[in-house]
């Protein structure tokens, strides 16, 4: 199968973009790419996650950050909560914006090799996933300038 090119926006009063989608009843197989990078976080899901020529399994609080232009999609299988639909939350930044930003900031830099190895998408441990859960599900509700210092925290 082919993957389409997904378009993403970003606001003229942003640097990158994001979205908080539910779904219900299931997370559809959606093939796709995109030449920014994403970082997204998964909850109340699993099922399968396709990743360029890697298929694997996820399950909650599944974190993951892709390079530009790879494929991907997930697919879920069932939910922790019934009640709940599944939740995707995504942060997409170009890849212009992330050298600028560890090329600026010294501190940043130890990013870029986190982005050298996105290529090929990086899953990221249950213990590192415990550490920014709560950042990310936050800074959906924080106006623009608190959500780039949360992002790049």
């Amino acid at each position: 199968m082919k993957p389409y090119l997904e378009k993403v926006t970003v606001a003229d009063d942003a640097s990158w973009s994001m979205v908080r989608v539910p779904r219900d009843p299931t997370i559809p197989l959606e093939w796709h790419h995109h030449p920014e990078y994403e970082l997204t976080l998964t909850l109340n899901s699993r099922g399968c996650r396709f990743v360029g020529d890697h298929v694997g399994g996820y399950d909650d609080g599944d974190l993951v950050l892709l390079g530009p232009n790879l494929p991907h999609t997930w697919s879920s299988t069932s939910k922790l909560d019934g009640g709940k639909p599944h939740l995707v939350m995504v942060i997409w930044f170009r890849p212009e914006w992330a050298r600028g930003l560890t090329g600026l900031l010294t501190e940043l830099r130890p990013v870029a090799g986190l982005l050298q190895r996105s290529a090929r998408g990086l899953k990221f441990s249950q213990a590192a996933t415990g550490r920014v859960r709560a950042r990310i599900e936050a800074i959906f509700d924080k106006p623009p300038a608190d959500r780039l210092l949360d992002l790049i925290a």
